[in-house]
């Protein structure tokens, strides 16, 4: 808040210093995952057993995580342009009010303006 009032910008918002700690996440992983490429896991699935480097364990969950990351963002995001939306929409329905109102005022001025020229006119003819 002290920033606001005394005008100065931080030098991160929250979503920059998330946003850098995930990248330097990510190249840490790559670079584990390139280092023990050669390391292999021995594990069975159904008595099937089978070998698979850890590099490549690592790789995989770095992409399904990377997914599921951009998934909640690109929610996120949705949710945030669907709030702009609405917001705009109830901007414009309350410029609709104001105009229908000064719509019916313009109407009511002119009904007023017709009976007093009419009504000046008829007291014309009677005097």
């Amino acid at each position: 808040m002290a920033d606001k009032v005394s005008g100065t910008k931080p030098p991160f918002t929250i979503g920059q210093l998330i946003t850098w700690l995930s990248w330097v996440a990510m190249i840490l992983l790559v670079i584990v995952a390139l280092s023990n490429w050669e390391s292999f896991i021995h594990l069975r699935l159904f008595d099937y057993r089978f070998s698979i480097s850890f590099g490549l364990i690592l790789v995989i969950a770095l992409i399904a995580g990377s997914f599921a990351g951009v998934s909640d963002y690109l929610t996120l995001n949705r949710d945030v342009r669907r709030n702009q939306i609405q917001e705009k929409w109830q901007a414009q329905d309350a410029k609709l009010v104001a105009d229908i109102t000064s719509d019916r005022e313009k109407q009511l001025e002119a009904k007023i303006n017709t009976l007093e020229a009419a009504l000046e006119k008829a007291l014309k003819k009677q005097s």
